[in-house]
């Protein structure tokens, strides 16, 4: 692939500029489900996004099957 604008990153190494917080939040929304979004008063764009608790984790496959884990 020709696109230079992608980040390139080496597997189980992210960025630097990501902390171990920013990490673990963006693998808590890749795991959970939306279920509800809305403007949060006197901030504009800011989205409240609330997270299902009992969704469970999945494993993407190829093909986009998912699995249960």
């Amino acid at each position: 692939d020709s696109d230079d604008r992608k980040i390139r990153v080496r597997p189980h190494q992210p960025p630097s500029w990501f902390s171990n917080d920013d990490i673990e939040k963006m693998e808590l929304l890749s795991w959970g489900d939306v279920i509800s979004k809305a403007r949060v008063p006197a901030h504009g764009q800011v989205l409240q996004v609330a997270l299902n608790p009992a969704a469970q984790r999945q494993v993407r496959q190829p093909g986009g099957v998912s699995t249960h884990r």
